[in-house]
């Protein structure tokens, strides 16, 4: 039995339902549900492997038909979700673990939720941190996502953390450059980072300049 669970992109704000279960309409109706939904490519498809499958043995058409009214929801919901709706926070929670299990992904995936990016970031510098590479595979296997779907919100956050860590790894490297050139110094007494021409420590307020006439 088919059921519904509505949808929205939290970018375009647009919603839709989005269905799971057997599909009684393509069942009798082969692939005009699919044409009706806008879905052309996985119609035309129907209608190309049915015509085929029949021309070539009867039977096997028929086997064709019964497998596509198991799997087009499916799939059809799955590519929804490939296109950034998600499942309101605010959905019952049986709805979505139910969606879950008919979908095969995590709950990662199908919510929006607002702490995915926090958990991407934090596992993305964990990997780092281990030398593992920072990938939608590794990280969706950390935070248990799932790769049944190739998230375009954990993408997004994988690159903009991979920005921001280049971003920091170049101030280091100039910060790096411009200690072995003999820009800095450490202070003798607190030991803090100071300018190689300075008198007076910035930090404890001690006297370079002393010792260096001892």
């Amino acid at each position: 039995m088919a059921k519904a669970i509505s949808l929205y992109h939290p970018r375009s704000g647009l919603s839709i339902d989005g269905i799971y279960g057997f599909s009684w309409t393509t069942f009798f109706f082969g692939p005009f549900p699919a044409l009706f939904r806008g879905d052309w490519g996985m119609g035309i498809l129907f209608i190309l492997i049915w015509l085929t499958a029949g021309i070539i043995f009867a039977p096997l058409g028929l086997v064709v038909h019964l497998g596509a009214a198991f799997i087009y929801n499916r799939r059809y919901t799955l590519r929804l979700l490939e296109r950034g709706y998600r499942v309101p926070p605010n959905a019952p929670l049986n709805e979505v673990r139910e969606l879950c299990s008919a979908l095969q992904v995590s709950q990662h995936v199908v919510i929006a939720n607002e702490n995915l990016k926090r958990d991407v970031w934090e596992t993305c510098n964990a990997l780092k941190k281990e030398n593992i590479p920072v990938t939608i595979g590794n990280v969706c296997r950390e935070i248990g996502a799932g790769t049944a779907v190739a998230d375009v919100y954990i993408n997004d956050y994988i690159d903009s953390w991979k920005e921001s860590w280049r971003s920091e790894n170049m101030i280091h490297k100039v910060s790096v450059a411009q200690n072995d050139r003999g820009d800095t110094k450490q202070c003798p007494f607190c030991a803090e980072t100071i300018k190689r021409a300075a008198k007076i420590c910035r930090h404890c307020k001690s006297s370079i300049e002393s010792i260096a006439v001892d």
